[in-house]
């Protein structure tokens, strides 16, 4: 098996740094909303993997507006997982408004699916 490249899976800073505006009748504007909403989700989802333990061994991570997260600090089912569920997952909560309850909620769902269908 070769081996895996490492990159940046996740940098909370650059997401911080997107702007994003809604424009529609009242025209243009910044909103205000999408990077919290965006953010919150990125931290439920390494969170997750944290408590799940998808986490490379000694890797650790709290919340932080600079955390970046490296594609070989997850475990190789960590990164399994994230391959094939963390996209659909992210869909699935982008949503304005889905609390982080809701989002985890989500993917415990998503994980319990996921470890179902691997142990076939």
């Amino acid at each position: 098996m070769s081996e895996e490249s490492d990159f940046i899976f996740i940098d909370f800073a650059a997401i911080g740094r997107t702007v994003v505006t809604i424009s529609d009748e009242q025209g243009s504007r910044p909103d205000p909303d999408w990077h919290r909403e965006v953010l919150a989700s990125q931290y439920v989802f390494i969170e997750f993997l944290a408590e799940q333990h998808l986490l490379a061994e000694g890797v650790e991570f709290k919340r932080s507006p600079d955390l970046v997260v490296r594609w070989l600090q997850l475990n190789q089912k960590g990164r399994r997982f994230a391959r094939s569920e963390y996209d659909k997952w992210l869909r699935s909560v982008d949503k304005s408004g889905t609390s982080e309850a809701i989002k985890r909620d989500k993917l415990v769902k998503r994980w319990a699916k996921y470890c179902a269908k691997e142990n076939q």
